[in-house]
């Protein structure tokens, strides 16, 4: 999808105006009966220009005549960081997997489906551009991995049928007995050494913290409030990773 010329730049802030579809019916006792025709709001833009040379007034032209007027939708952008609620992402439809976000270098999003609000990074993943006219994405593919005994080999799903290798051995550590997803990133904590690794996201694995206190097992890990925590044996204890080492 094509997106509204930067050049020449507009004055701001743009005129945003949102409109709800409505239909009023009138009753003969003289009141009214309305109904909610759309569950999100369609938005007229206006944008207004002080001084253009002939070539940036040749092309807007152009870009209207491209669009075929009013035939094809484009994007634009609003420049002032806004808080913007209860905007239309899209439909699912049993297949399309990853949608754009109306907006780039968007930040603090929060995703509902049918009205129930979704977990970041096991429900859904924000992919930062990559959409049509660098748009942010929301990916709903999330993948499923595992951990293995004897060789620590980390598994993705293919969604199918089989499981497809995604990292190899972890520095001679045999069992992968945790994983845990922070900010879009898998970390896994390892048997012998209870160690913490890192997925770099391709096919290998990037210690990020030692063993913890002789602690050879890290058991479990869980995030909470953006931090991992970590359950260990023999001794029980429970470990804060300091996002370091």
């Amino acid at each position: 999808m094509a997106t509204f010329p930067d050049d020449p730049v507009t004055n701001y802030p743009l005129v945003v105006e949102p409109q709800w579809r409505t239909q009023i019916t009138e009753v003969d006792s003289g009141g009214e009966q309305r109904k909610q025709k759309s569950l999100f709001p369609r938005y007229n833009v206006r944008v207004n220009f002080k001084l253009m040379t002939n070539a940036q007034i040749q092309a807007i032209w152009e870009f209207y005549q491209a669009r075929k007027g009013a035939y094809e939708s484009f994007y634009i952008y609003d420049l002032i960081s806004l808080t913007h609620d209860a905007q239309y992402v899209g439909t699912a439809d049993g297949a399309t997997l990853i949608l754009d976000l109306p907006g780039k270098s968007t930040s603090s999003q929060t995703i509902y489906s049918n009205g129930i609000e979704l977990t970041e990074g096991y429900d859904y993943d924000i992919l930062t551009g990559g959409g049509d006219s660098d748009a942010d994405r929301v990916d709903f593919g999330t993948d499923i991995f595992g951990g293995t005994y004897d060789l620590g080999i980390l598994f993705k799903w293919n969604r199918s049928d089989s499981w497809e290798i995604s990292a190899g051995e972890l520095s001679s550590q045999t069992q992968i007995l945790s994983l845990v997803v922070l900010n879009g990133e898998i970390y896994g904590g390892t048997y012998p050494d209870g160690k913490l690794f890192k997925w770099d996201g391709i096919s290998a694995w990037e210690e990020v913290a030692g063993q913890l206190s002789s602690q050879t097992q890290i058991l479990s890990l869980v995030v909470l409030n953006g931090e991992i925590y970590g359950g260990t044996y023999p001794d029980g204890k429970l470990f804060k990773w300091d996002g370091m080492s």
